[in-house]
């Protein structure tokens, strides 16, 4: 089943989606918004957005439309990814072992195996490429 529209009952104050329902066709949705009109007013009907996900769509009740913040969503996406390629380290090297190092001298570190060096070096590239 395809959703190509969706009724947008409720807009919350910062223009999000506050209460919205999915349709195949617009005169579903249209008949969805017939049923509810005393109790939403504004609610409007508007091509789906696509598959972007709820919390990155925007709503333009006067336009009646819905929109997709690819700024958010590609913030996002970013923070998603540091986070994968960060748990990747995990399975090498704790945040506690990280931290281990931390406290250490440089004398000390330089005692450690040079593969746990490495990984200590690239968990702190990636951890200074946060987005």
């Amino acid at each position: 089943m395809a959703f190509n529209f969706i009724s947008i009952m409720r807009v919350t104050p910062s223009n999000g989606v506050g209460k919205y329902m999915q349709f195949e066709t617009e005169a579903e949705a249209d008949a969805h918004i017939a049923k509810f009109l005393d109790s939403f007013p504004d609610a409007y009907v508007a091509p789906h957005p696509g598959p972007s996900g709820l919390s990155f769509w925007v709503c333009d009740p006067v336009a009646k439309t819905v929109t997709v913040d690819t700024t958010a969503q590609t913030a996002g996406d970013d923070l998603r990814n540091w986070k994968m390629e960060m748990q990747d380290t995990d399975k090498y090297m704790t945040n506690e072992g990280e931290e281990l190092i931390d406290s250490m001298t440089d004398a000390q570190k330089a005692r450690l195996p040079q593969a746990r060096r490495d990984i200590y070096t690239q968990r702190k590239e990636i951890r200074g490429r946060k987005p």
